[in-house]
């Protein structure tokens, strides 16, 4: 895995005296996090020097050019021409942004201390006389034509203004918010940050102009080239901002960024080599402003947290690898001595150079000759999400999982939309940069024949077998091609691996994704699963190796969040934030379409959109079924989290289908503190084993969660959200309220307050069932042919709803459902029936309740004529009756005099 270039004769001369350049960001106090990553560099090369025998090195010993812009700038004066070293330079900058204070004066007065403090004069001219092998330059921006000048530590054929140190020095970190521009030879300068706050570019050309001129072909002359930014910022609008440079550095972090990408890309070959690095630190310094030098410890915490990272300590570690191969600064004529030699090779060849290198290419040699393993292939038709998020903790395990050089297999499980997918892209671009050595293959488990041809048309396998093999099975021309002695290193990823659900059985059927795998020992297996069942049957039991993906914690929560809303203030109550992000579980892909959901309708806030997803009623499914804006072509196409979540439960389904009628029963009840009582069990032939066996399928597939004791269980809220509108995509709701209904009428006591705890288990559950069937607009007495109308106790759930409205104050509901409960009960109950009575009753007095004085009139009217008909004078509820009637009359008569 090692990243050294092609053995060369001329390998050793570039590594020895090749050019190593550094590019310093501009960015106010966090100019500090630069410096700290420079001192992790410096500190590694130190080390190994010092284990070696030999004195340490400052960055002026070890750059032939460094560049910056803005605090970058002053950074590069300090280390290169002051030939500070980093520890110095630290306290140097820390000393200059206390002291400066940022007014114009202060900064004048707190670089010449500086100067004075190195034995230098405010005066010493910017050029240094000495010819030094380290040449500095910093960039500033003309205040009349927004132009980039660089004032150069050195003489150069190109215009240039004579400058002293102290003015190159205010000139490049002339912010305009705080400082008065700088007068220099009649010509006024502002901070560079304004015009290249990045400027690798303007390191690469000025390296261009000082070793090959002529030529305009630096790569091949380039040892080490070491961009340093100052951390990435949010996008502001400025004019929301108090601190308006705020918002004007997060723009210049931005456009920072934009030409690293477009740098890291033109410089491709040397990234992958270990010659090019950008080193930018991801999370931690958002809230850091200009002005904020107080957060010195804050900038230090958040780069050493980016640095321990186990993809950045690996880049550092290759810096120090390839720096300390360094023995000698660069000599101007360094072009002459290593192109008669170099095939290193420019980065863009010419087209005439190309159709003559392609001419005198062997010919493609046949199976049977020997021949050179083929140039590695990378095909990972998967793009990295954004906002994304450094899931260091999974990468270190994938590394650790793979880290012996022998055939091995991993897989990743988790909940659908977890991100197990962007993991493993993060892991395979991270495999395709550090071991570019290896072939990388991605294959889809919901579309194999697609994956594989994609590879077979990338790796030219059609044409390759044509005469050979009869066969023209994508599947089989691939593994018998990977499968080949020479072929190299490859890396197979296969998501979605339990697609379908007899995958992995011992007897997979043909064209299945574990049908007949490639078993080289120069190769390993990566696969990715939505069940913790599946990924231990992939790794033959293997536990060390199954990988277990959750939902993100609250930080790293947070930030997906908030990178994606648009009205930050709905950020401000953090106690309902953390409330909606576990509602979320915690997924990356409920959390960017929640922010979506939000964004669109502008009028929720956390709270309101908290009561829609907890809702029984179906007002959270537009939330879910919403479709997902802007895909990109090639992208993962879980674009939403119903469309993640629904994989699981098909996979479910066909591997056990009781386990998927669990799920859609599951769908009907409420999400929380489900009894195992209240699932339905199998047949007495089947017994209660399968039902248990089902329930552990649930709870494999992360859909099911048990509690202590495993008599509860929970289903996430947004998993239960998915079922619901998986059943309604089915047509199968009103079928399941029907088994629902019934199973809950087996189990709940009649209306007896003996009973009140056997009823509080059950009662969210009943209320679902009852909501359910309003939405399916399902009529009384349709509800009742469905539990079965000629038992007394059928009516039971339907009255002690009734009371729980009555408690939460819902009248209107209440009065509604007893207008739809009365008919049926005096239908079959009959009219004096205890009961019928009763809800009589409670419906009349709930018009009152309600103002609605002549309906209840009516109402007590019939009771009346009723109860006198059937129960002899003395009975209580003939009295109760006729008692209510005549103050209703009098209630009647006062509202109606009233008017």
């Amino acid at each position: 895995m090692s990243g050294q270039p092609p053995n060369s004769p001329n390998v050793s001369l570039l590594d020895e005296e090749g050019i190593c350049m550094l590019s310093l960001d501009g960015g106010g106090v966090r100019g500090l996090s630069s410096l700290y990553v420079l001192k992790r560099i410096m500190d590694g090369l130190n080390a190994e020097r010092k284990r070696s025998g030999q004195s340490p090195q400052k960055p002026a010993d070890i750059f032939d050019l460094i560049g910056g812009t803005s605090t970058g700038g002053l950074i590069a004066i300090m280390l290169g021409r002051l030939q500070m070293d980093v520890d110095e330079c630290i306290s140097a900058y820390t000393d200059l942004t206390k002291v400066a204070r940022f007014d114009s004066g202060g900064l004048k007065a707190a670089i010449e201390k500086t100067l004075m403090d190195r034995g230098f004069s405010p005066t010493d001219s910017m050029v240094d006389s000495r010819e030094p092998d380290c040449k500095v330059f910093v960039c500033a921006t003309s205040k009349l034509d927004a132009a980039t000048y660089r004032f150069r530590s050195y003489t150069s054929q190109k215009s240039s203004l004579s400058a002293t140190i102290c003015q190159a020095a205010r000139a490049t970190s002339a912010a305009t918010t705080f400082f008065n521009p700088v007068s220099i030879e009649g010509m006024k300068f502002v901070d560079g940050a304004l015009g290249a706050n990045n400027p690798v570019d303007q390191v690469e050309e000025e390296a261009m102009e000082i070793w090959c001129p002529s030529s305009g072909n630096l790569q091949p002359l380039v040892k080490c080239f070491i961009s340093i930014g100052t951390g990435k910022l949010p996008a502001y609008n400025i004019d929301d901002r108090v601190d308006k440079l705020i918002g004007a550095l997060a723009k210049m972090a931005t456009d920072a960024e934009k030409i690293a990408e477009a740098s890291t890309k033109r410089w491709r070959q040397h990234f992958e080599q270990g010659r090019y690095f950008r080193f930018n630190v991801e999370h931690g310094l958002q809230n850091v402003g200009m002005k904020e030098y107080r957060k010195r410890r804050e900038i230090q915490a958040a780069t050493d947290k980016y640095l321990d990272s186990q993809v950045q300590s690996f880049w550092v570690q290759r810096c120090v690898e390839n720096l300390i191969l360094k023995k000698k600064s660069t000599r101007l004529g360094f072009e002459l001595l290593i192109a008669p030699q170099q095939d290193f090779g420019s980065s863009s060849p010419s087209p005439q150079s190309t159709e003559k290198s392609r001419k005198s290419r062997p010919k493609q040699p046949t199976s049977g000759d020997t021949k050179s393993p083929p140039q590695p292939c990378f095909y990972v038709p998967i793009k990295l999400s954004k906002p994304s998020i450094d899931r260091s903790n999974y990468l270190k395990k994938l590394q650790a999982a793979f880290s012996q050089d022998c055939h091995q297999i991993a897989a990743l499980a988790g909940p659908g939309g977890s991100g197990k997918t962007q993991i493993a892209a993060q892991f395979a671009e991270w495999l395709h940069t550090t071991c570019p050595e290896y072939s990388v293959f991605w294959i889809s488990g919901d579309n194999l024949q697609q994956s594989y041809s994609g590879i077979a048309q990338k790796l030219g396998l059609f044409r390759r077998y044509q005469r050979e093999l009869k066969s023209t099975d994508a599947r089989v021309l691939f593994h018998r091609y990977i499968s080949a002695e020479r072929f190299g290193r490859w890396f197979l990823i296969i998501d979605d691996a339990d697609a379908n659900g007899d995958l992995l059985s011992p007897d997979a059927r043909p064209g299945s994704v574990f049908n007949d795998l490639p078993q080289g020992k120069e190769g390993s297996i990566l696969f990715i699963t939505h069940s913790m069942k599946a990924a231990s049957a992939a790794v033959k039991e293997q536990a060390n190796q199954v990988i277990k993906v959750e939902g993100l914690d609250g930080p790293d929560a947070m930030t997906i969040l908030g990178h994606s809303l648009f009205n930050k203030r709905l950020l401000d109550d953090e106690s309902k934030v953390r409330e909606l992000l576990s509602e979320l579980n915690g997924l990356p892909l409920s959390i960017k379409q929640a922010a979506r959901y939000l964004n669109n309708c502008a009028h929720l806030t956390i709270d309101k959109f908290l009561d829609l997803l907890r809702s029984p009623s179906q007002d959270a499914f537009l939330f879910i079924l919403q479709e997902s804006d802007g895909r990109v072509q090639g992208s993962d196409s879980h674009d939403s989290i119903l469309e993640s979540v629904v994989k699981s439960f098909e996979a479910v389904r066909k591997e056990n289908p009781h386990a998927g009628k669990l799920l859609e029963f599951i769908s009907q009840i409420a999400s929380s503190s489900i009894p195992r009582t209240i699932l339905p069990g199998t047949t007495v032939k089947e017994g209660k084993s399968s039902l248990e066996q089902s329930i552990g399928t649930l709870c494999s597939s992360f859909l099911l969660v048990p509690r202590q004791g495993g008599i509860m269980f929970d289903m996430p809220t947004i998993v239960h959200l998915c079922t619901r509108v998986w059943v309604q995509q089915k047509k199968a709701s009103k079928g399941l309220t029907e088994i629902v209904t019934k199973r809950l009428n087996e189990l709940v006591p009649p209306v007896d307050w003996s009973k009140r705890l056997i009823w509080k288990k059950y009662e969210a559950h009943a209320i679902r069932v009852l909501t359910t069937c309003q939405d399916l607009n399902l009529r009384f007495d349709e509800r009742f042919q469905l539990l079965c109308i000629t038992h007394f106790d059928t009516l039971k759930i339907q009255v002690y709803l009734i009371e729980q409205y009555l408690k939460i104050k819902e009248l209107t509901k209440a009065i509604s459902l007893l207008e739809e409960l009365v008919p049926i009960q005096r239908k079959t109950l009959g009219q004096v029936h205890k009961r019928t009575m009763s809800s009589e009753n409670d419906l009349a007095e709930l018009y009152l309740q309600n103002r609605n004085v002549y309906t209840a009139l009516k109402l007590y009217e019939h009771m009346v004529s009723v109860r006198q008909k059937n129960l002899g004078p003395g009975d209580e509820q003939r009295k109760w009756a006729e008692a209510r009637y005549e103050k209703c009359i009098k209630t009647w008569k006062w509202t109606w005099a009233r008017r």
